[in-house]
């Protein structure tokens, strides 16, 4: 995954990446699945409907079981 602080290894779990960013991420959708070498999905929830910055693991259909685009 990209979901790293500088100059530490990547997470491989979202177990990993909520101990990397628990005070600054109020969502982790874990797929279940060890996704080395693909980049993380990224939405924000900052505007009024969820937006999809960036495609990666996770993709938009499997997304949108969970949150309305």
């Amino acid at each position: 995954t990209s979901a790293n602080i500088s100059n530490k290894p990547s997470p491989l779990t979202a177990d990993d990446v909520y101990i990397n960013f628990q005070d600054s991420l109020p969502m982790i959708i874990d797929s279940q699945e060890k996704a080395l070498g693909i980049e993380s999905t990224i939405i924000t929830f900052t505007l009024p409907k969820p937006q999809i910055l960036r495609i990666g693991a996770i993709t938009k259909e499997e997304l949108s079981r969970f949150i309305d685009f």
